[in-house]
């Protein structure tokens, strides 16, 4: 059984007859018939009624069908892999990345990435905020951006790709250090530490608070994530991050009850615009290793 026959095999299910079904083919009639006959030889079963006005689907027919279909998309499907196996030979990804994904999901999605296809250039854009980098994407300075969307964007493409929860972060000798799980009422009367204006985390952190009625008092403003847990574990006062912005260190972490307290994560391009196969290929091995693949 050859692919080509089955595309002959299916010209002629949709179209009823020898004649309509060799225009669309640009193929001799005889020819059609010929590769026709041999199909159902190999089968061992007619595959049309002749009649004088068309041909008639037989049962087998109908049950060869989609298996015909099945098999010509995968093999659409394969010469595209194929193909942009071959433009992976070179090309580039311009990424932007948030700085509280730098140090943990993204790292190992571009290790292995650059393990697969060590010829892609890689170019990677820290954005202090997500608003920034989907600005940037929109504007097409860079490819792709893992944001958090505040609203929607009609001239992004976004898909999400991990809900990352809230944790309160205490001294170690904090009262609610050891407890698993802490509202947000209970950091109201807290001395809070932030990062300074301008950061996404800062505004996601006050705006959770907010929604909880708490106005916190804020004692430092830093610009560095290291220097803001470390000042926590100095016991100087709380913050609120998400997960994987204090997967690392000595923090001590107690995760919050509140409803929606959790950081949604999307995966942007911009809309309108067909990513590269190097683009593609990369957004593969992120949502794979995210389970959203």
């Amino acid at each position: 059984m050859e692919l080509h026959q089955l595309r002959y095999f299916l010209a002629v299910f949709r179209e009823g007859t020898f004649s309509r079904a060799a225009e669309t083919l640009s193929l001799a009639q005889p020819s059609l018939s010929e590769q026709i006959r041999k199909l159902e030889s190999e089968l061992g079963s007619d595959l049309f009624e002749r009649t004088s006005r068309r041909l008639i689907p037989t049962p087998a027919a109908e049950a060869l069908r989609p298996y015909a279909e099945r098999m010509l998309a995968d093999m659409v499907e394969a010469r595209a892999r194929v193909h942009d196996v071959a433009a992976l030979q070179g090309g580039r990804v311009r990424l932007g990345v948030l700085p509280s994904l730098g140090a943990h999901l993204m790292p190992d999605a571009i290790a292995d990435f650059q393990r697969r296809y060590p010829s892609v250039e890689m170019q990677l854009v820290e954005g202090v905020a997500s608003r920034t980098l989907a600005m940037m994407v929109e504007a097409g300075e860079i490819d792709i951006a893992v944001v958090r969307l505040e609203e929607p964007a009609p001239a992004l493409n976004a898909s999400l790709l991990l809900r990352d929860p809230m944790l309160a972060l205490v001294p170690p000798d904090h009262p609610l250090a050891g407890r698993r799980r802490v509202w947000l009422s209970d950091l109201a009367d807290e001395p809070f530490l932030t990062l300074k204006p301008g950061y996404g985390l800062r505004t996601l952190m006050l705006r959770l608070l907010e929604q909880a009625g708490i106005h916190p008092r804020i004692v430092l403003e830093v610009s560095q994530l290291d220097f803001l847990r470390g000042l926590v574990q100095a016991g100087m006062g709380v913050t609120v991050l998400p997960e994987l912005a204090c997967s690392f260190g000595e923090d001590t972490r107690v995760r919050i009850a509140d409803r929606g307290s959790e950081r949604e994560l999307y995966l942007v391009s911009r809309a309108g615009s067909a990513p590269t196969p190097a683009v593609r290929a990369f957004t593969d091995i992120v949502r794979a290793r995210t389970g959203r693949a």
